[in-house]
């Protein structure tokens, strides 16, 4: 009901507003909702497109990612087979004596040799080290050590005898037997089972990497707002770089991120999940490396994008605003130029309503409002012609009654005086001049009195009657009047002097020849429709 009345009000309110404002509003409308409209429609579409392109560089940044830590791994395998192929290593430690000490200054040096050449062909590689099992085989440099010194021994014998390709140890602080050093960082460490062919286990080979340096190419997207990378290993640990723009914006650490794929299973298979963070919408891809037993995860948003498209949505109905109130302005001023000559019509049509019919409009050009000008100039002065035209058919009309009112005194004068003559003629026993006085009264009577088109038939017989009454006072013999005419007939209504001029032709060209009494019959008789009347002379013939 509300609504119905709101509805009634503009309505009212707009039917009220001159014609150029009403134009103003509905072109600021129609442009307005257009810009918006496709506004929206812009902003929607680049923003789903922005989306499905930042997905798609994801997938292509952990395709990437997992090319890079597979060509890790692949140089982590290589030194380590490099060092446990090496013939001349594996047989000295095995065979070494403990008696025989002069050869093993020589070995330290060959295989130090070997060690910076391996690290000279693959950089990448931190530290190359080789646990001996043997408790009474000396240390050499930071090369050689015994395996009592490795602290999860138990864990990487354990590991090593489940996988075959060794045991892999992400993320974890570096362990330097030198105590000189200071610095400490996080390391990736391999250790693969040391053997001599099919030989006993000799102890364990250990190559490592920085963690930085083997997940060279997901710690690269640091600065990345829009996405994070992060390795989730077998064992459920996240692995993720610390300095991540996106982990800081959306305060994110380890536990962060395993809250965001909190019920989903993604070890073993590549994933495309939609999770939230707050209410902030994200996109969790994710893809397996069967080398090392773990996932590798990038969560991507378009957040950022979204703000910055939203703000210049606002920027743009912002502008669409002023330029709506711009083009109004302007429309208005258009508008007013374009109704000039309508406003030229409506100030002639009051001089007009007041009376002024010689007002015009000036015309010029060859638009519509030339065209209305025109035909305005056009109608005033038909309408100024047909008032003339009026006022003469009324002066006509007016001399016209007055004309009739004389002629009617005048034939009142002419009757009256008839009637007096044949009174005089009744007292001196004139009767015949008396009745053929009074037939002549009668007939100018009936042919002054025209007050209607049509009389009785039985009005018209009796003037007929009058008239052949005078003309037997006109000529020597006799003219008879013979009428065959039903009462009933008597009553129709026929066109007044509709039979006198039959009758004087029958008496003119066919009684008045033959020169003796002649006879007119005047006959009716009717049909299912029609009325017929037929007048019978009995002279010469036509």
């Amino acid at each position: 009901m509300r609504a119905k009345k709101l509805f009634i009000s503009i309505i009212t309110f707009f039917s009220g507003l001159k014609l150029a404002h009403k134009l103003m509003i509905i072109y600021s409308m129609v442009i307005g909702i257009t810009i918006i409209v496709f506004a929206g429609q812009l902003i929607n579409e680049t923003n789903k497109s922005t989306e499905l392109d930042l997905i798609r560089d994801s997938r292509d940044l952990l395709k990437e990612t997992k090319y890079s830590i597979e060509r890790e791994v692949d140089t982590c395998y290589r030194t380590i087979n490099a060092i446990s192929g090496d013939y001349d290593t594996m047989s000295y430690i095995k065979g070494w004596d403990r008696e025989d000490q002069t050869e093993v200054v020589d070995f330290s040096m060959e295989l130090t040799k070997r060690i910076l050449l391996i690290r000279n062909l693959s950089p990448d590689i931190y530290q190359i080290r080789i646990y001996v099992s043997n408790p009474e085989f000396p240390e050499i440099g930071s090369i050689i050590y015994s395996d009592s010194r490795l602290k999860n021994k138990k864990t990487i014998v354990t590991e090593t005898m489940k996988y075959s390709h060794g045991y892999w140890q992400f993320d974890h602080p570096e362990v330097n037997f030198n105590p000189g050093t200071l610095e400490r960082k996080n390391v990736v460490s391999l250790f693969v089972p040391l053997r001599y062919s099919n030989y006993k286990q000799l102890g364990f080979i250990e190559t490592s990497m920085y963690t930085d340096t083997f997940f060279r190419h997901m710690f690269s997207q640091s600065e990345n707002q829009n996405l994070i990378a992060f390795i989730i290993d077998y064992r459920g640990k996240v692995i993720y770089d610390s300095k991540s723009a996106f982990a800081k914006k959306y305060n994110l650490d380890g536990n962060g991120l395993t809250e965001l794929y909190k019920g989903y299973d993604l070890k073993g298979q590549s994933t495309e999940i939609h999770i939230k963070k707050g209410r902030v919408p994200m996109t969790l891809i994710s893809d397996y490396i069967e080398t090392l037993d773990a996932t590798i995860c990038y969560v991507v948003t378009n957040d950022t994008i979204r703000k910055n498209l939203n703000d210049a949505r606002t920027l743009i109905i912002a502008e669409s605003i002023l330029a709506m109130i711009l083009m109004s302005v302007i429309i208005y001023i258009l508008t007013n130029l374009l109704l000039v000559k309508i406003k030229q019509i409506i100030a002639s049509m009051r001089k007009v309503e007041d009376g002024k019919l010689d007002a015009r409009v000036n015309v010029s050009g060859q638009d519509e409002m030339s065209e209305l000008a025109f035909h305005f100039n056009r109608m005033i002065s038909k309408i100024g012609d047909l008032i003339s035209e009026v006022v003469k058919k009324q002066e006509a009309k007016k001399n016209a009654e007055i004309h009739a009112l004389f002629t009617q005194i005048n034939s009142h004068f002419i009757i009256n005086t008839l009637q007096n003559i044949s009174m005089m003629a009744e007292i001196d026993s004139k009767y015949e001049l008396a009745d053929a006085i009074n037939s002549l009264g009668k007939l100018l009577r009936y042919s002054m009195k025209w007050t209607k088109e049509y009389v009785r038939l039985k009005e018209e017989i009796e003037y007929i009657g009058n008239y052949i009454l005078l003309m037997n006072i006109r000529y020597d013999y006799e003219i008879r009047l013979n009428i065959q005419i039903p009462p009933e007939l008597m009553e129709y209504e026929v066109l007044k002097m509709m039979l006198q001029p039959a009758v004087e032709n029958a008496i003119y060209y066919g009684i008045e020849p033959l020169g003796q009494n002649g006879e007119i019959t005047i006959r009716g008789y009717s049909d299912e429709e029609n009325i017929s009347i037929e007048i019978i002379d009995n002279g010469m013939g036509m």
